[in-house]
């Protein structure tokens, strides 16, 4: 068993791999991890394996190349592993108990799928190209909202609430709606990657493995109750290994996956670094954009933060209302303040936004958890 140090942590790989694309725990037995690897046998081809007690139980050998990305939902109920390969763009539902294949579903007129998740009556909702689908049998896709770059999906199947919540990427959100597609809320987030409902239902938002390196994971609370009750996120993880999706999390235990194997962490983490969020590079113009603006992007503040701005511009400062949750359906930005380039300073905890007339080169919010 491999030891990497990493970040704020120590950790110690499950098993050894060329490369890992997702691990995720059995919710019934965490004793089981399935994970997609970069297998030994086939350099340029993918792999599904069953982990029991960390001895590799199950293999299966894909004829997906390495790159064709995928996201991976569990549902040990059905005896289900619902597959997204993100470039093909194909969804697999596999048994979770041999990975046999099932079913292999081709989804038509599309570029990319990204993720797929079973809601509560069995439907495939899946994101594909800049839309939310529901896939019924002998009914075909219909879209149910949409996205702005969508990543992954997830669906809370409880009888307190049929919720899913999906990652819009480009306009840094997760947005929480009705299986039906009705709007709920919003989670505003720098460049969430994953997402996923802890069998708790919290909902766990990760943000990794982009060229920002952003690396933050947020825990929110119950996002099926009003935004007004007073629930709060909280970092459980920063600044340690960027994740291709959303993190697997046990009550007791944390499952990070990374490039180089799957890691398990017990709760509670560790914390006593700070975290950073590239907030605008002048180089990669990609940035979210606000019109008339140079939008910087949004910056969740715990404790606080200290915003670094390298250029010559004058920067509003925008707080959103309600930010004392991080999430909420009133989608509306207040001017908390103003400053010129250089170095300022938050001290408020809540999500803020920064707008600026002029040149930036370069900004960056660097805050303590």
């Amino acid at each position: 068993m491999q030891t990497i140090i990493q970040g704020n942590h120590t950790y110690k790989a499950l098993f050894d791999a060329y490369d890992v694309s997702n691990a995720l725990y059995n919710p019934l037995d965490e004793e089981e991890i399935i994970a997609d690897i970069h297998a030994k046998e086939t350099p340029a081809k993918k792999a599904l394996v069953k982990l029991y007690k960390g001895k590799i139980i199950e293999k299966v050998l894909l004829d997906y190349p390495w790159k064709s990305a995928n996201d991976m939902n569990v549902y040990p109920e059905e005896d289900e592993l619902l597959i997204a390969y993100y470039q093909v763009p194909v969804i697999e539902v596999r048994k979770l108990s041999s990975l046999e294949l099932k079913k292999k579903i081709k989804i038509e007129n599309a570029n990319i799928v990204p993720s797929a998740a079973y809601d509560s009556n069995g439907n495939i909702i899946y994101v594909a190209d800049n839309g939310v689908y529901v896939l019924k049998e002998n009914e075909g896709a219909k879209e149910l909202l949409k996205v702005n770059q969508g990543l992954s999906i997830d669906c809370q199947r409880s009888p307190f609430g049929q919720n899913c919540a999906v990652v819009s990427h480009k306009d840094h959100q997760i947005i929480t709606f009705a299986e039906w597609g009705e709007f709920m809320s919003r989670v505003y987030f720098p460049f969430p990657g994953g997402v996923r409902y802890t069998p708790d239902e919290r909902l766990i938002i990760s943000s990794g493995k982009i060229d920002k390196h952003v690396e933050l994971t947020l825990v929110l609370g119950a996002t099926h109750l009003r935004p007004d009750n007073g629930w709060s996120g909280y970092l459980h993880d920063y600044s340690t290994l960027p994740s291709n999706r959303t993190d697997s999390v046990s009550l007791g235990k944390y499952l990070f996956q990374w490039y180089l194997g799957a890691f398990e962490v017990e709760s509670p983490l560790p914390k006593f670094r700070p975290y950073s969020v590239k907030l605008s590079d002048k180089i990669k113009d990609d940035y979210f954009k606000v019109s008339g603006y140079t939008s910087f992007t949004p910056l969740p503040v715990f404790n606080e933060c200290d915003i670094i701005v390298l250029g010559r511009a004058k920067v509003t400062v925008e707080a959103k209302k309600m930010n004392y949750v991080f999430y909420g359906t009133v989608d509306d930005w207040y001017v908390f303040d103003e400053f010129e380039s250089g170095k300022y300073k938050i001290t408020t905890p809540g999500v803020y936004r920064f707008k600026a007339n002029g040149e930036v080169e370069e900004a960056i919010g660097i805050c303590k958890p």
